[in-house]
């Protein structure tokens, strides 16, 4: 931030980078309107302030654990007096288990502390596996069930509530682990409550059950080249992420509370004697009712929701045996089988591996995460056995190769291993899919099976694509991913587990790596059950999921969900091979006509059969839309079935009372930063201390951390790409740090400098041809760029160490030059630095450079349009346009000729607004006054448009 008019008299430098360089995390800054107009002594991170008492300092509490901890989050005038603390209250978790299956609901209580009637929005994580399937908002007395709608009507439905005054919910999934809560028009002093239901299976392992609540979203890095905005993230979107700022909830500064807590009771009948019943992060009180009962409860009532919750217990002997469940009242029936697989044999003769170990080094894995990592991984390494081989990769912004190729397990090979992976250190953005990309590259040896660990957080926006990307590339390895930290991307670690053949693992941070590192051991040693097929002999089954079974690694059970549509009973036969040797098991079952218990089967089902349609297009899933067949039959079946998808949302109105007073101001919840990972790792060592939280002049979010210059004394502007080959590079928007030691520019004109950046990277981007090679470098060049364009004072200010790279990259800049004149408003010349990653893959790359648009002014700010009123599907459309696609069909919807069909939610219906629409470029405009919605074709390069025009509430495509 500017301290000082002095310091703002120094040169203007602009640093912009070609190379594998962090987050965009923190352009969202930008955006975030601080909720609370002159707020004193305030620290912000994207649009929550953090507020100080009148000593200045933080407000501190205790934690459950008897630590000192941060305080409430709150808002303070100048005058001192406090104005109220986040919308969201509280959040009530209970759960009831009965056998294998869970029914969690989460009750959230939003309440308005302000003068003037709001909006919350909330970003926050549930099961990865559990099925959605009902949402209630309650009002004062009265009780509205919600909606499940597509998605698009949801939030057609939901604008236009909050638009007319009346009180109103909607529930975006926006990853299976991910939703967003917004509640509109909340009166001053009023609470609204909602209550979200959803039914999950237990996971079991080798007599133990356990249930895991996640309760806060890690900030996630976001790849990809800057589109816009549509949510209330710290992030934006990309081309690669086009919902980024959805996923990344501001996180509460540094020293301060998000200023909501949580509870949660869980209710056990498990059916079978129950022992050894413990909660592995939070202290619990258990209460026992007989052997077979418990009820678990949080100790401190007003937790703060930082880690998962996580409840283990055994189940006694071998009292647990293989069964099912069924439902049945319509003509078709449900049931769900679990399948207990035999005990481990081990055959004599265990056959020769090849372990290639992949370990997540960026900033969000700073301290005591990449610790734990490092502790597993060296016991995994020390036991090994000795004909088997390996190969380390450390990625974060860059990547790091222990061997050029794997190298067998001796004493030599291990010792340099370990001195390896004991200098790692956890800095840079999660650039996860080179990595993937790298490990599936290495030539694979015929006579031996290839086993992939990956220790990871999993905080990366792309999450779809890295599935992807491991479903694809995997060939016959088997992927073993661990979750390292305490509240990890679960969704991601377990997919990429289910995608690769393997199984996931999480290593909490009181765990014990060596305790970890055996129960990997003796996965690997060998499978449990290989060559698993099952029979269901005559039974009249249909939609049985999964469709295929993987080779069963830990002792689990098989969850077998599907549907039956005839009466009657029968065998299931179970077969594989255990330990090299033939194995059989049956379960005889009996359909019922008619089985009014076991409900939640359905919901099951339908979210068992929406997993295998979205495994079948993760890419597409990842750019806002799986292929148009599969996106239809998700929503069929989730329509049906009443559950939560990316593609269905609950929608809850409440009609009877109208809130007066105009658009509802917007506040965004903020979150806990997840226990464990550090500040400094995510945003940076400037803003390590409590006292200054980041500021968006120097930080960015994400997985990632943030390139400072001087403590931010100098401007910095930072692109992205990583390149090899021939300039091919994946971009990524970077952090921006803005203090610039001359007059403001803002003070002479306020300058929009983005395009011209994009437009310098663009010609540096075509004039780049490096050579072929085997090594990782970075090239760092700076030059001046005068008013008129010339080029000057082009120099190597950080050599790669080969000098054909670093002529490569002089003869880039020079080649590119002269360049466009600088915007007018500008100073006489500006200094560019630009950073060159080299050959991170070997030889190869891809993807795209990075451009975003850029303003200075006195608030170190960027200038970014807000796309919120865009439905989702939409801003993947203009993704594609910006990369030359006027034709064909993106996310659903149909191109043709640069222009797509649109429904226009508006404010109202009007000659003026009709007449506005058709001059901003809408066609064939036929209007809806009882709907409020206007239909016609615009070029998909004036969507923009209609963002700014001000009775514009909601645009989607239209059906």
């Amino acid at each position: 931030m500017f301290k000082s008019s002095k310091r703002a008299q120094r040169a203007l430098t602009f640093v912009a980078s070609l190379g594998l360089i962090l987050s965009s995390s923190w352009l969202a800054y930008a955006q975030q309107s601080t909720p609370i107009k002159q707020v004193r002594s305030v620290k912000r991170i994207g649009s929550i302030p953090a507020a100080r008492p009148a000593s200045g300092k933080p407000i501190k509490s205790i934690d459950q654990f008897g630590k000192e901890d941060s305080g409430s989050l709150s808002a303070i005038t100048p005058s001192g007096k406090q104005l109220g603390k986040c919308p969201l209250k509280h959040t009530d978790v209970s759960a009831e288990i009965s056998g294998f299956v869970s029914r969690v609901k989460v009750v959230q209580q939003f309440e308005n502390p302000f003068s003037e009637k709001i909006e919350a929005v909330y970003t926050f994580p549930l099961s990865e596996t559990g099925a959605v399937d009902e949402m209630l908002m309650k009002v004062g007395k009265r009780t509205i069930k919600g909606e499940i709608k597509k998605r698009e009507e949801a939030r057609e439905i939901y604008e236009r509530a909050k638009a007319t005054g009346h009180a109103a919910s909607l529930l975006d999934q926006e990853r299976t682990n991910i939703f967003t809560q917004s509640v509109a028009n909340i009166k001053p002093g009023e609470t609204i409550e909602i209550t979200i239901s959803y039914v999950d299976l237990l996971p079991y392992e080798a007599g133990n059950f356990s249930f895991a609540f996640p309760t806060v979203v890690g900030p996630r890095f976001i790849p990809g080249e800057a589109i816009g905005k549509q949510g209330t993230g710290f992030a934006g979107d990309t081309d690669r992420v086009p919902d980024g700022s959805r996923i990344t909830p501001p996180v509460t500064p540094k020293g301060t509370r998000a200023g909501h807590d949580i509870s949660i009771s869980v209710d056990i009948e498990a059916g079978v004697p129950i022992l050894d019943l413990q909660s592995k992060l939070h202290e619990v009180a258990i209460l026992k009712n007989g052997d077979r009962k418990a009820i678990v409860t949080l100790k401190d009532k007003a937790t703060i929701p930082n880690k998962d919750f996580v409840l283990n217990w055994q189940v006694a002997g071998d009292k647990l045996k293989s069964g099912y469940l069924t439902h049945k009242t319509g003509d078709k029936g449900y049931f769900s089988l679990m399948i207990l697989p035999p005990k481990r044999v081990t055959p004599e003769t265990v056959a020769p591996k090849e372990m290639i170990f992949l370990i997540d080094c960026s900033g969000s894995q700073s301290g005591a995460p990449l610790e734990k990592a490092k502790e597993t991984m060296s016991y995994i390494l020390d036991h090994m056995n000795a004909n088997d081989t390996f190969q380390v990769i450390s990625f974060s912004d860059h990547l790091k190769i222990l061997f050029d190729k794997p190298e067998i397990a001796d004493a030599a090979m291990r010792a340099q291993a370990r001195k390896f992976i004991a200098g790692l250190s956890a800095d840079g953005g999660t650039w996860m899919a080179p990595a993937v990309e790298k490990a599936a590259s290495i030539p694979t040896d015929g006579n031996r099976l290839r086993i992939v660990t990956f220790m990871t957080d999993g905080y990366v926006g792309n999450d779809f694509e890295i599935i992807g990307m491991v479903k694809k590339l995997r060939g016959t390895s088997r992927w073993f991913p661990f979750g390292t930290g305490n509240g990890v991307n679960r969704m991601l670690i377990d997919m990429m587990a289910k995608e690769g053949g393997g199984e996931a693992e999480y290593v909490l941070l009181n765990s014990s790596g060596a305790e970890v590192g055996r129960k990997f051991y003796e996965r690997i040693s060998s499978p449990v059950l290989t060559d698993v097929k099952i029979d269901f002999g005559g039974l009249a089954v249909k939609d049985v999921f999964p469709q295929q079974v993987s080779d069963v690694w830990a002792e689990k059970p098989l969850y077998i969900k599907g549907c039956y549509t005839r009466a009657g009973a029968g065998t299931v036969t179970i077969s594989g091979y255990n330990g090299g040797k033939p194995y059989m098991e049956k379960l005889a079952v009996s359909f019922p006509a008619k089985q009014i218990d076991n409900s939640v089967l359905g919901s099951v089902w339908a979210r068992a059969k929406v997993d295998q349609l979205m495994s079948a297009d993760w890419f597409g899933a990842q750019q806002g839309g799986v292929k148009d067949e599969l996106k239809k039959e998700i929503v069929a079946t989730a329509l049906e079935h009443h559950i939560m998808t990316q593609y269905t949302s609950f929608v809850a109105v409440e009609e009877k009372t109208i809130v007066e007073g105009g658009k509802p101001r917007t506040v965004t919840v903020p979150v806990e930063m997840p226990d464990g990972v550090s500040y400094e790792g995510v945003f940076g060592d400037a803003c390590a201390d409590a006292a200054c939280p980041p500021p968006p002049a120097c930080s960015s979010v994400g997985g990632g951390s943030f390139r400072r210059a001087e403590a931010c004394s100098k401007t910095r502007f930072y692109g992205a790409g990583y390149g090899g080959g021939r300039a091919n590079g994946s971009g990524a928007p970077s952090p921006l740090s803005i203090v610039d030691n001359r007059p403001l520019l803002a003070a002479q004109k306020d300058v929009d400098h983005g395009p011209y950046m994009a437009d310098l990277q663009r010609r540096i981007k075509r004039a780049w041809f490096p050579p072929k090679g085997n090594e990782s470098k970075r090239v760092v060049v700076v030059f001046k760029v005068h008013s008129d364009g010339r080029l000057s004072h082009l120099r190597l200010e950080k050599p790669s160490g080969i000098a054909i790279v670093d002529q490569a990259a002089l003869k880039a800049v020079e080649g590119a030059s002269p360049f466009k004149p600088l915007p007018e408003g500008s100073p006489s010349d500006v200094d560019i630095q630009f950073t060159f990653d080299y050959n991170l893959f070997g030889g190869g790359g891809r993807g795209v450079f990075s451009s975003r648009n850029i303003e200075l002014n006195n608030r170190s700010s960027m200038k970014y349009k807000d796309l919120s009123k865009l439905d989702k599907s939409l801003i993947a459309v203009l993704a594609s346009y910006g990369r030359g696609l006027k034709n064909g069909k993106v996310a659903g919807i149909e191109i043709h000729n640069g222009s797509i069909n649109v429904r226009i939610l508006v404010a109202k219906i009007s000659p003026a607004i009709i007449s506005e629409l058709t001059k901003l470029g809408l066609q064939n405009a036929v209007p809806n006054k009882q709907a409020l919605v206007v239909t016609g074709v615009i070029a998909v390069e004036k969507l923009e448009k209609l963002v700014d025009m001000v009775d514009v509430l909601y645009v989607r495509a239209a059906s």
